[in-house]
């Protein structure tokens, strides 16, 4: 048995990451990525042939795919209170409209509509699907869960017994020792950030759901884009939710619905279902768990060590550096520091926002590996911010940054988190170099660097002052990369 892994983009509107042990890891990849292909052409919803626009627009004989889907909205939705509701993109598209013109939707709008949503929304016979109302049928929260279901069916099949598949932050797990997968802070997304803790996966699946990563800006409002299908208004109660479940469907539509119910009764809902549990952090970040969430302490590598992913998922090294490392990931700490070494105002940080934008044949292009680094005014490196790869022997292939870096194996092989957007990534920085000391004011250059397997090396570079005031950097696109931006100042509220 070989264990690899393997990362691709834009799959599902989000990025795939497979941890595999099979005979025939790459047989079992393949079949993992042909089986989520094949879950998306029914559930698209921006693909007209897709069974699901085909239901939009009239009756279809209803796929076992489409059926089981809705057998679990059947299952779950009616126990929600109208919280989780499949005709819920009805009230998006007047959110978007919003977002347009800068004037929310007026309550009785909201209340006409809300009001037309309260229905089941098809009905299902042996010989067809339909729809029964003029609004649209909604599914990505249960297609997402049910494309990891099948994964892992497909996984099996080809021989994997054991392996951990990551659609967006939303994770199933199966065979060998538990999985080990850190649930992120809403107030501390970056890709970077220390996790509130981390769970054990053991023949199970787990998923987040929350506002933090993208919404709805309405004049000066950022506005979560989970609606609440029984006032129509942006859901506002929960910062996210994270759920355990036996499968993928479940956990997937449960956390959806505890996203807009309020924490009390997200956990009463979550008991009615067998070995579900979960985790809760509400919009003040106050913390509610199921009796059955064991959410352990994040337990740190040696002192100075952040872990470079070994496994493949994009995701940075996920803890802040602290105390004298034995060996540090970069070099001595050497900075030009101005001439009183001024500290970094109060609450400053950097945030490296960067993406992988979507490429012509880019599966091809298997095993991405990049690295964000800082240097001071010398040219000396203060800081590796992150380092992403999928097998380690490989990140020499960083040939700038494998001249500072070395990796180190941690124990939390990625973050469980909302989806995210297609290859897009935000990395932050507290000023601390690796020694956890804190940088002083200064000029810095901050580095990306990109190699892709079958693809270009290619490397961004610009120069930026940390000083008293904030600062915004942004390094062009290229072959390999969109425009990364690098923002200076206060952390968000």
């Amino acid at each position: 048995m070989t264990q690899l892994a393997f990362h691709f983009d834009h799959v599902l509107g989000t990025s795939l990451d497979l941890w595999l042990t099979a005979a025939d890891p790459d047989r079992a990849a393949a079949a993992v990525l042909g089986e989520v292909d094949a879950v998306g052409r029914v559930f698209s919803p921006r693909n007209a042939d897709s069974e699901l626009e085909q239901l939009n627009r009239g009756p279809v004989p209803g796929s076992t795919a489409l059926r089981a889907v809705l057998d679990g909205y059947d299952r779950v939705a009616p126990r929600t209170g109208g919280a989780l509701n499949p005709l819920v993109a009805a009230l998006g598209r007047v959110w978007t409209d919003a977002e347009a013109t800068g004037r929310e939707p007026t309550a009785d709008a909201l209340a006409r509509l809300t009001a037309e949503l309260q229905c089941r929304g098809w009905v299902a016979t042996a010989d067809a699907v339909t729809r029964t109302t003029p609004h649209p049928l909604d599914l990505n929260a249960g297609a997402k869960g049910f494309a990891l279901d099948r994964a892992k069916c497909a996984a099996l099949a080809a021989g994997a017994a054991a392996g951990l598949v990551n659609l967006g932050g939303d994770l199933i797990g199966w065979g060998g020792a538990a999985h080990v997968v850190g649930v992120q802070n809403p107030f501390a997304p970056a890709e970077t950030a220390r996790p509130l803790g981390a769970v054990r996966l053991r023949n199970a699946s787990v998923a987040t759901s929350g506002g933090y990563q993208r919404g709805y800006a309405v004049g000066d409002a950022r506005l979560s884009h989970l609606i609440d299908p029984r006032t129509g208004r942006p859901a506002d109660r929960v910062a996210s939710a994270t759920v355990i479940a036996a499968d993928s469907l479940t956990a997937n539509l449960l956390a959806t619905a505890l996203a807009v119910l309020d924490p009390a009764a997200g956990l009463r809902l979550v008991a009615e279902f067998p070995g579900a549990a979960a985790f809760i952090v509400d919009a003040d970040g106050r913390r509610f768990r199921s009796p059955g969430f064991a959410l352990e302490a994040v337990v740190r590598a040696r002192p100075g060590y952040r872990k470079a992913v070994a496994a493949g998922a994009l995701t940075a090294a996920l803890f802040g550096a602290g105390g004298a490392p034995d060996t540090p990931l970069g070099p001595a700490v050497a900075v030009a520091q101005d001439a009183k070494g001024e500290p970094w105002p109060g609450g400053y940080g950097v945030t490296v926002a960067l993406e992988l934008p979507k490429i012509e044949n880019a599966r091809k292009y298997r095993r991405p590996y990049v690295a964000v680094y800082v240097e001071d005014a010398g040219g000396k490196a203060v800081k590796t911010i992150g380092v992403w790869g999928n097998e380690g022997r490989w990140l020499k292939d960083l040939s700038d940054w494998w001249k500072i870096g070395k990796l180190d194996g941690g124990l939390v092989k990625t973050v469980t988190r909302a989806t995210r957007g297609p290859g897009k990534y935000e990395l932050g920085w507290d000023g601390k170099d690796e020694k956890g000391v804190p940088v002083p004011r200064g000029e810095y250059t901050v580095r990306v660097e990109v190699h892709r397997e079958h693809g270009k090396h290619v490397r961004q570079a610009g120069k930026i002052a940390l000083r008293g005031e904030p600062a915004t950097l942004k390094l062009p696109a290229n072959e390999e990369t969109g425009e990364t931006v690098v923002t200076y100042g206060p952390g968000k509220k």
